[in-house]
């Protein structure tokens, strides 16, 4: 095997190919459902270059190795362009910095073991270090397991290891990838069995475990109005909300008329709420002087909650509410101003309305999106709101849920259906889907999404991805509503079971999809519960300590690696 150097700009190029075929890998980039294969070639090719040590020009070599891996991540994130231009600067190049922290970790550790395990660690290391952290410092966003979601072999052991699993198994075999071509030929033995042990678990894992059997829960109607993000953003309110109404009420007709069974719940996307919503107790933490951002002090008063309340009435409850029929419940995205924490503050969240139009708890976005709803205090200096209003003409000021919210359904029929809710970013952390699970009864999962920032980007196919392998891993089924598409469901396995088209486009779309969600046959607080919700916390914990413990142990050049062997034969 060879170990010589590459020139720095031989190693940029080479990690450049690596990501160009993790890139065209992708979901939604060329195949709707990305390659999981393609994604193997290209760690491949990224491990053969990253390995190999650095040479003499040491600090030119790590610093395009990190511009190569930062252009890397940011191609798989450059939709972000559309919302905070500059923001896919700072994520990229933070990324990148992981990938290359990644690649330090597989030289270190190529001095005492066959490259190919060298790469699988090095990798599975630093997207674990990445995810482990929240953002800012870490970002859980599309990890290397996530290639797998559509390949039921694969992905159905995320029911016991989870998203973790299922990147050491494909990282693995990209070590293979690796070692092949550094050798010309076959790998070392060491590398072989790793790589082989892990497919055989990742593929036992799928028949060990199953997928909770299944009844019929409640009929939904999701209601995609496919507005562009100028209209939702800058167009008219009123309009927007008519056409939300008509849209619903024309769906809940067609249904009736199609003589399918009756909708339990209407469903609009991340934010759709026309008006917004002021939680109990604001008017008397406004009273007794509890702060709020002191930017609101010329439009935050006692006068314009009583505003936003009307407007509730009027628009919600008047327009829409009372046109349902009997037994129909609605739950919506809605900006809510709330007393959170010693403060008063907006958050983006989920409200469901009952029968009888009683708005109930708040289910709150747990993952704010740096610089797109949050600027992590930084909103506090002048000079940052006035670059933000003039960016995207709002101050990104909203405050995080600690936990995932759970809103109970109650249906004609009088059963109760718990829903773990999530918004849009929450998607990508599967932890705001595992720690609902694991805490106590859940039914099954909802997101409500705004995707028309991205037009028709691959984003959407990511979310995708997302939400099946969040399915899997928990065991119950997740239902996604949109604004513009794509809008979905997966069951508790996995499986597609329905998605809105219109025609034959699935985003950018008008239209409703109604569908009924398969829920747990045993319900309540001993309901069933994949391995992968229990023991999520150990297998990182154990995962983490096992690459920190072979990265100390790992002496730091091949040199050290054979002076030691010398002095201990």
């Amino acid at each position: 095997m060879t170990r010589t150097s590459p020139t720095p700009v031989r190693r940029f190029v080479g990690l450049l190919a690596g990501w160009l075929l993790l890139f065209v890998a992708t979901p939604g980039c060329v195949l709707p459902a990305g390659s999981w294969v393609v994604a193997i070639l290209g760690l491949g090719l990224w491990g053969a270059t990253t390995v190999r040590p650095l040479g003499e020009r040491r600090r030119r070599a790590l610093l395009l190795e990190w511009l190569a891996n930062s252009i890397g991540t940011a191609s798989l994130m450059w939709w972000v362009w559309w919302v905070v231009p500059g923001g896919l600067l700072y994520i990229g190049g933070a990324m990148g910095l992981y990938v290359s922290l990644g690649g330090g970790l597989a030289r270190r550790l190529a001095c005492r073991f066959p490259p190919g395990v060298a790469v699988a660690l090095g990798w599975f290391g630093a997207e674990l270090g990445r995810t482990v952290l929240v953002p800012p410092l870490g970002l859980g966003w599309f990890q290397l397991g996530h290639y797998a979601h559509a390949q039921p072999l694969l992905c159905e052991s995320a029911r016991l290891w989870g998203i973790e699993g299922l990147t050491f198994t494909l990282a693995t075999l990209g070590g293979i990838a690796a070692e092949a071509w550094l050798r010309r030929g076959v790998p070392a033995r060491a590398s072989s069995w790793l790589g082989g042990c892990t497919l055989a678990v990742c593929l036992l894992a799928g028949t060990w475990t199953s997928p909770p059997a299944t009844v019929d829960g409640p009929r939904l109607l999701i209601v995609q109005p496919g507005f562009a993000q100028g209209v939702k953003q800058k167009g008219s309110r009123l309009d927007n909300h008519r056409r939300l109404v008509r849209a619903t009420l024309d769906g809940l007709s067609a249904e009736a008329r199609a003589a399918r069974p009756d909708v339990d719940l209407v469903c609009w996307g991340e934010t759709m709420l026309q008006v917004t919503l002021i939680g109990s107790g604001v008017e008397k933490a406004l009273q007794e002087g509890v702060p709020f951002p002191s930017w609101w002090s010329d439009w935050f008063d006692a006068r314009r909650i009583a505003g936003f309340r009307q407007e509730e009435e009027l628009l919600v409850r008047g327009q829409l509410l009372r046109r349902l029929p009997a037994g129909v419940s609605l739950l919506a995205g809605a900006v809510v101003i709330e007393h959170v924490e010693e403060r008063i503050g907006w958050r983006n969240a989920v409200v469901l309305y009952d029968q009888d139009g009683v708005r109930g708890p708040v289910a709150a976005k747990r993952f704010l999106v740096p610089g797109a709803e949050t600027m992590l205090g930084l909103e506090a200096l002048a000079w940052v709101r006035a670059a933000s209003l003039a960016a995207i003409d709002y101050v990104p000021d909203f405050t995080a849920a600690r936990e995932t919210g759970v809103l109970e359904l109650a249906t004609r029929s009088g059963a109760v259906f718990r829903i773990a809710t999530t918004v849009c970013f929450d998607n990508a952390f599967l932890e705001a889907y595992t720690e609902p699970v694991a805490a106590g009864q859940v039914d099954f999962h909802l997101v409500a999404s705004n995707e028309a920032w991205y037009r028709d980007a691959f984003e959407m196919d990511q979310m995708l991805a997302f939400s099946r392998v969040a399915a899997v891993a928990t065991g119950r089924s997740v239902v996604r509503v949109t604004n513009s598409g794509v809008s979905a469901v997966f069951g508790p396995d996995g499986r597609e079971l329905s998605r809105l088209v219109v025609g034959e486009a699935d985003r950018s779309v008008e239209g409703v999809l109604a569908v009924t969600v398969p829920v747990p046959a045993v319900r309540g607080g001993d309901g069933p519960r994949t391995p992968y919700t229990v023991l999520r916390g150990p297998i990182r914990a154990v995962a983490a300590v096992l690459v920190l413990v072979l990265a100390l142990r790992s002496p730091r050049s091949p040199r050290a690696s054979r002076n030691r062997s010398g002095a201990a034969g």
